[in-house]
C-alpha cells in the first residue's frame, strides 16, 4: 500500500492536489533545483527528504466548541464540535445522551377538519383539557398547540361553486354547521396555557370537501417549516401528533389544481385578520413528496405521531417506513377520538424512553460507522432500514452514550466549510462544524517576478508561474528563463538567403531548435534530412544502420569494408573470380562492382563466362573451329585446306579450368564415328582483334559399349499397356452396372401390375351441411 500511495503522491501538479490524494502525501516548497525534477509531492511516512519549508498538516485535527452541562433542557453533550480534516481521512466524534425529568416537550395537535371528523371534534371538545393534563404528566415543561386542516382550496379537492365555497356543508342538505376549508389552519401556537388550549378547541367549527384524501402532508410540512409561527423551542422534543380518518394526497396530486411546483422549504403562512395563519400559496405549490417531507422532519427534529382509523392504518404504516429516520409512529384511534388520552400518554412515554440517532451528512463526508452504549436496564436497537440506532427502555438520569465514525471524500466535494447534524430525535442535536484541509498556507504569499523563476514569472509553493512571452526550459530544469519570442539561434546567420525558423522543419523552443520529426529530420538548425540517404534493394537505409554504415546529414557514412552510395558494396573482389580462377576477375570481359560482375563485350553470367553476341564468343569458337579440328584428327572433309596452324594433342583430359598460354580455354566437342572427341580453343584477350590461339585435342575418345541397352521402348510399352487395361476394366465395370439397373427396372415394372386400388371414404369426414330437429317440433296441425 505504501508503494501505491507513494506513486500517488508523485502524481500531484500542484500542493493542493497534494493534500487531497492521501493524508500521507507532503508537499516541499523550497526553491531549489531538485525538487523542480523530482516532484515536491512525496509520502512523508515513508521518504527521508530534507525539507526546509514543508506542507503537512495534520490528518485530523477535532476539539470541542460547546459543551453545556446537563439540564432540563440540555439532554446532549458536548453540542458542537469543531474539526479540520485532511481529505481522505477517518475521524470519531464522541457524546453522551441523558433524560431530564421535566425536559422541554412541544406537542402541536394537528387535525383532519374534514366533515367526517364531525364526532371527533365533538369527543375532543370534553377532552381537551385532560389531553393538556397528559402532556403536563410527560413532562412540567410543556406547550402545546393546535392546527386544522382540510384540503387544497380548489375543484376537485372542495365544492366551488356559489355559497358552497365559503359553506360547504349546504343548510339545505345537512344540520352541519361548517367553515370554509383551508389546507392548513394554524389555530394556536404553543403555549403552557391549558385553558388556551381548550378554549380554541371549544369554539372550533368542523369543515367539509369534495374528495376522500386530505392534505395532511401538507399541514404537517407547514407545521415544521414554520418554527417561529408554531412556537418551536430550541432543545425542546417536538412532537405533532396528526389525527384523521383519510388517506392523504401525495406529490402529483396538485397538477389537478396547476400546481406542478414543489413546496419551497420556506414557511408560507399568511395571518388573517381574525388572527390566525393559513396557508394561502396552497394551489401555487404541489403537495409535498414523501422524501421531501421526511428530509424536512429530520432537519427540524420533528417527531410525528399518525392516530389513524382502522380503515386507514394500513396506508399509514407505508408511510411511517417511508418516513424511517424521523421517529415517526403510527396508532390507531377509534372512529370518534375516545381513545385520544391513552394514545397521547402510551406514546410520549415510549418517546421519553426511546433514543434515536439520525444523522445528516452533505456530499463528500459519510459515515462508516456506529457504536451505541446503553446504560444497564436498557437494550440497544438498530434499524438498518431506518438509518438510525439508538436505545430503549432509557430511565430518567441514565445515560447513553454514542460514537460515530466519519470518513471525509476528496477536496472536489469538499471545496468549502461543511456541517454535520448528529440528531437525537427528541433529545437535541450534535453538530460537527468541518473545515476540509485543501488549500495551502504558501498560497496565499506568491513571491512576483521571484528569482528563483529567473525575475520572469511568480513563484508560489515553490513552483513558478511564467510571465506571459516565457516558459520553463525542460532542457536544464531551469524555470521561465525560456523566451518564446527569441528566434535568433534558430536561423542560419552564415546565409543571407536561408533566414527560414529551423529550416522550415521544426519549431524554436527556448531558442533552440526542436524538430518536427527526430527521427528524420536533425541538426542544431534541422537542417539535416536522414530521409534523403539512400537505401538498398531491401530498403534499409545505408545498407542497413549501423551495421552497414550510418546517415550523417543526407550522405550514407559507410563501415569499413563497404562502400557505395547506400554502404551496400563489399571492397573484396573475391566474389567477381570464378572458382579456379580466382587470378582473373569477371573472366576479363567486365568490372567488378558491389562484389556483382558488370560483364562487357557480349559476356553474361555470374563471372561473366557466358558469350553469345560476338564472334569470339565460347559457343561460336567451337562452331568455327570444329571443322578444322577435326581435319587435324583425321578428315577429308574439302574444307580441311582451309585450316592453318597444327594442333596441339593431350594424352589425358585437361583439368578445368584448363588455360592454353595463360587464357582461360573453353572446352569444345564433336562426333566421330559414334564417338565424342574433345578439343579446347582459347582466345587471347589481350590483343585487340582477339585472334584464336592453338588448339588442344584430347586423345582420348568417349564412345558407346556394346552392351549398352536403349530402355526407352520398354517404358513406354509398359506404359502403354498400363492406360489400355485400365479402359478395358472401366468399360467393364459400366457394363455390369447397366446389368443391374435394368434388373431393377423389370421387378419394378412387375409389381406395378400386380397393385389392387380399390376407392373408400374416410369414416372421420363429415359433410359441409348437418341437419337437426327441434325435439319439440309437432309438425304442422
Amino acid at each position: 500500500y505504501d508503494s501505491v500511495c507513494g506513486q500517488q503522491c508523485d502524481a500531484a501538479q500542484t500542493c493542493s492536489d497534494c493534500l487531497d490524494i492521501h493524508p500521507s502525501c507532503a508537499w516541499c516548497s523550497d526553491l531549489t533545483a531538485e525538487w523542480y525534477t523530482r516532484g515536491r509531492c512525496f509520502q512523508s511516512t515513508t521518504s527521508n527528504f530534507t525539507c526546509s519549508n514543508l506542507t503537512n498538516p495534520s490528518a485530523v485535527d477535532i476539539s470541542t466548541t460547546q459543551n453545556l452541562p446537563f439540564a432540563e433542557n440540555v439532554q446532549v453533550r458536548p453540542q458542537r464540535f469543531s474539526a479540520t480534516i485532511r481529505p481522505r481521512s477517518t475521524f470519531s466524534v464522541r457524546f453522551d445522551v441523558s433524560a431530564a425529568a421535566n425536559f422541554p416537550l412541544d406537542v402541536y395537535y394537528l387535525m383532519d377538519f374534514s366533515r367526517s371528523m364531525n364526532n371527533d371534534l365533538k369527543q375532543l371538545r370534553g377532552l381537551a383539557r385532560s389531553i393538556a393534563d397528559t402532556i403536563r404528566t410527560a413532562s412540567e415543561n410543556f406547550q402545546v398547540g393546535f392546527g386544522t386542516f382540510v384540503d387544497k382550496s380548489a375543484q376537485p379537492f372542495i365544492l366551488a361553486q356559489g355559497r358552497l365555497v365559503n359553506l360547504p356543508c349546504d343548510p339545505n342538505a345537512s344540520p352541519i354547521a361548517c367553515k370554509k376549508p383551508s389546507c392548513f389552519e394554524h389555530a394556536l401556537s404553543l403555549t403552557n396555557q391549558a385553558e388556551s388550549f381548550a378554549n380554541i378547541i371549544n369554539n372550533e367549527v368542523i369543515s367539509s370537501n369534495f374528495d376522500s384524501p386530505e392534505s395532511g402532508l401538507d399541514a404537517l410540512f407547514q407545521a415544521a417549516i414554520c418554527g417561529t409561527t408554531i412556537g418551536w423551542r430550541s432543545g425542546a422534543r417536538k412532537v405533532v401528533l396528526v389525527a384523521t380518518d383519510a388517506v392523504y394526497h401525495s406529490a402529483g396530486d396538485g397538477r389537478l389544481v396547476g400546481a406542478v411546483q414543489p413546496p419551497e422549504s420556506t414557511c408560507k403562512l399568511s395571518q388573517r385578520a381574525s388572527g390566525r395563519y393559513h396557508y394561502d400559496e396552497d394551489l401555487n405549490y404541489d403537495f409535498p413528496s414523501v422524501s421531501h417531507l421526511r428530509s424536512t422532519l429530520i432537519r427540524e427534529g420533528i417527531l410525528p405521531i399518525f392516530a389513524v382509523t382502522l380503515d386507514v392504518f394500513r396506508p399509514y404504516g407505508h408511510l411511517v417506513t417511508e418516513l424511517s429516520g424521523s421517529g415517526a409512529v403510527r396508532v390507531q384511534l377509534t372512529a370518534n377520538s375516545s381513545n385520544i388520552i391513552s394514545l397521547l400518554s402510551a406514546e410520549l412515554a415510549r418517546q421519553v424512553e426511546q433514543v434515536r440517532l439520525a444523522i445528516v451528512t452533505p456530499p463528500g463526508i459519510r459515515v462508516t460507522g456506529v457504536t451505541v452504549t446503553c446504560p444497564m436496564g436498557a437494550a440497544p436497537v438498530a434499524d438498518p432500514t431506518s438509518n438510525y440506532e439508538g436505545c430503549n427502555n432509557m430511565a430518567v438520569g441514565r445515560m447513553a452514550s454514542f460514537s460515530i465514525d466519519f470518513q471525509v471524500e476528496s477536496c472536489e466535494m469538499l471545496r468549502s466549510a461543511k456541517t454535520v447534524t448528529a440528531q437525537v430525535i427528541g433529545f437535541g442535536d450534535v453538530v460537527i462544524d468541518i473545515t476540509p484541509h485543501c488549500s495551502c498556507p504558501c498560497q496565499s504569499s506568491p513571491n512576483a517576478n521571484s528569482q528563483f523563476c529567473s525575475g520572469q514569472g511568480e513563484e508560489t509553493c515553490g513552483q513558478c508561474r511564467c510571465n506571459d512571452g516565457f516558459k520553463d526550459n525542460t532542457e536544464d530544469g531551469t524555470q521561465c528563463d525560456c523566451n518564446i519570442g527569441d528566434t535568433t539561434n534558430c536561423r542560419d546567420t552564415t546565409s543571407s538567403a536561408n533566414q527560414t525558423i529551423c529550416s522550415g522543419k521544426g519549431a524554436c523552443v527556448c531558442g533552440s531548435c526542436v524538430c518536427n520529426d527526430p527521427e528524420f529530420v536533425n541538426g542544431t538548425l534541422c537542417e539535416c534530412d536522414t530521409s534523403l540517404c539512400p537505401s538498398d534493394l531491401s530498403g534499409r537505409r545505408c545498407g542497413g544502420e549501423p551495421d552497414n554504415g550510418v546517415c550523417n546529414c543526407g550522405v550514407c557514412e559507410c563501415r569499413s569494408g563497404l562502400e557505395g552510395p547506400a554502404c551496400n558494396c563489399s571492397v573484396d573482389l573475391s566474389t567477381c573470380s570464378a572458382p579456379g580462377d580466382e587470378t582473373r576477375y569477371c573472366n576479363n570481359e567486365g568490372t567488378c562492382e558491389c562484389g556483382i560482375c558488370q560483364c562487357q563485350n557480349g559476356y553474361s553470367g555470374r563471372h561473366c563466362t557466358n558469350c553469345t553476341a560476338t564472334d569470339k564468343c565460347p559457343n561460336n569458337i567451337c562452331a568455327r573451329t570444329e571443322i578444322c579440328t577435326q581435319c587435324r584428327s583425321s578428315s577429308t572433309d574439302p574444307r580441311c585446306a582451309n585450316c592453318t596452324g597444327n594442333p596441339k594433342f593431350i594424352n589425358t583430359p585437361a583439368v578445368f579450368p584448363h588455360h592454353i598460354s595463360g587464357f582461360r580455354a573453353t572446352r569444345c566437342q564433336f562426333l566421330n564415328n559414334s564417338c565424342v572427341k574433345y578439343f579446347y580453343i582459347a582466345v587471347n584477350t589481350s590483343s585487340a582483334d582477339r585472334e584464336f590461339l592453338p588448339i588442344e585435342i584430347e586423345l582420348a575418345e568417349s564412345c558407346p559399349s556394346s552392351t549398352d541397352f536403349d530402355y526407352l521402348p520398354l517404358v513406354l510399352g509398359i506404359v502403354f499397356g498400363l492406360l489400355v487395361s485400365g479402359l478395358l476394366l472401366l468399360i467393364l465395370w459400366r457394363l455390369i452396372v447397366y446389368y443391374k439397373d435394368l434388373q431393377e427396372y423389370k421387378l419394378f415394372l412387375k409389381a406395378q401390375k400386380g397393385q389392387d386400388w380399390s376407392k373408400a371414404q374416410n369414416p372421420f369426414y363429415k359433410g359441409p351441411t348437418q341437419k337437426f330437429e327441434n325435439p319439440q317440433y309437432e309438425g304442422e296441425k
